[in-house]
């Protein structure tokens, strides 16, 4: 006599594979399979201590009987499946999250775990298969019960995974909030050596002598941190900014690694000056301000080093009074067009950078030496004096450069190509 066939639960669908394989299965079957129970949790204790490595030998008799509960558990949950259109209780899920986060604390791969769930599941259908082989089950419910047991243990793999992936997750917030207090320590106004020498040991970072401070901003901070290896300090600055602390910048092929790694960077970035570990916070400063500048667009391709634009660093940091300074210089120019007045400074500019010599500031510009000239003899008609007096020339040339650092190359242009 052919067997009644189950009625299609919720979920499932007539003809066709369910969301929940097991949901295919009579309910009734569990009350068989539940005697095998006890003695397959046994098993799979036995069988992951003595064929997982990480776990072989591993711990105290209280811990292999954690594991053997916590077996027993999912097994028994599973019986509750069989039948139902879900997937296994919350409180289940829990556990086994439980497990991948515990694995990650423990500072093992997934590899163990997931070993062990492969045991499990090889092991379950065996046993679960003699019981089955008693029963009078359809083509479509032997394909469903096998189906099921490893949709059970993928099913539990799944949550292991997302607890290692929030555990770890959780372990690398908690690292990059560590390293921005060491930054915050080691550039703040005032140095605690006991905090300092507490939060490196908390992130692993050992405290060189000397240190060379770089930012930059954009991108994904992550990607660009580890191109910098593990022996540089990298930390969130403000906004979308990352700092590195780049250890011993003057020692041995050190300077040759940190251009590989700025190579890779692929965002703009500036270098401060190479100082003891105490001044990290200048040489932060002095990144900060150099980057500032080279975004403008006057120090030219980057990457930029502080040691190589201090001239141009110097004129920015006093540049409201020398900004007043040209100001008041340059205000008989203020009956000039705007053109003009563009063409007679930049002029100017390029006359005194030449020290003097019109051809080279005429080769500069772009334009005839005569230009030069012509443009040199309306400036003596406004400015008066003040080109012959060596001291007021020289408050001229610089106010002129911190004026040029203020502005884009497109505003400050030193090409000249008006017709000659």
């Amino acid at each position: 006599m052919r067997q009644p066939q189950p009625e299609t639960p919720q979920g499932a669908t007539a003809g066709a594979f369910p969301t929940y394989p097991w949901s295919v299965l009579p309910a009734s079957f569990a009350e068989r399979l539940d005697p095998t129970i006890p003695g397959l949790a046994a098993l799979l204790v036995r069988e992951i201590s003595n064929q997982v490595p990480q776990y072989t030998g591993r711990r105290s008799d209280a811990f292999w009987a954690g594991i053997r509960e916590g077996v027993e558990q999912s097994l028994r949950e599973f019986l509750k499946l069989l039948g139902e259109a879900r997937g296994p209780d919350a409180r289940l899920r829990a556990v086994v999250r439980g497990l991948g986060r515990n694995e990650h604390e423990a500072g093992r791969t997934l590899d163990a775990l997931q070993m062990a769930y492969r045991i499990g599941a090889r092991h379950s259908w065996r046993t679960f298969a003699e019981v089955a082989a008693a029963e009078k089950l359809t083509t479509e419910q032997v394909t469903a019960f096998a189906e099921s047991i490893f949709a059970f243990v993928d099913e539990l793999a799944a949550e292991s995974v997302a607890g290692y992936a929030e555990s770890q997750a959780a372990a690398a917030s908690e690292q990059e909030r560590m390293r921005g207090l060491l930054l915050e320590a080691l550039t703040g106004p005032a140095q605690d050596p006991a905090v300092i020498r507490r939060t490196a040991a908390a992130v692993g970072w050992h405290l060189p002598e000397r240190i060379r401070a770089i930012t930059t901003s954009g991108g994904d901070l992550r990607n660009v941190a580890r191109g910098f290896g593990n022996d540089a300090l990298t930390a969130a600055g403000d906004g979308d900014e990352l700092v590195v602390l780049w250890p011993d910048p003057e020692g041995p092929g050190r300077d040759a690694r940190l251009q590989q790694a700025l190579a890779r960077v692929g965002h703009p970035v500036a270098l401060g000056p190479a100082v003891p570990l105490t001044l990290a916070g200048r040489s932060l400063r002095g990144a900060r301000s150099t980057l500032t500048l080279g975004l403008r667009g006057v120090l030219g391709e980057g990457p930029w080093r502080w040691d190589n634009h201090l001239t141009s660093i110097g004129l920015a940091q006093a540049e409201e009074p020398l900004l007043e300074l040209a100001e008041q210089l340059i205000a008989p120019l203020r009956s000039e067009s705007d053109g003009s007045r563009a063409r007679l400074l930049t002029t100017l500019e390029a006359v005194l950078d030449a020290g003097g010599n019109h051809g080279t500031a005429a080769h500069r510009l772009g334009v005839h030496v005569q230009t030069v000239r012509y443009r040199l003899g309306r400036l003596r008609e406004l400015l008066g004096p003040v080109l012959d007096d060596p001291e007021r020339r020289f408050e001229l040339h610089v106010a002129l450069r911190a004026r040029g650092l203020t502005m884009t190359p497109s505003s400050a242009p030193l090409q000249d190509r008006r017709a000659r």
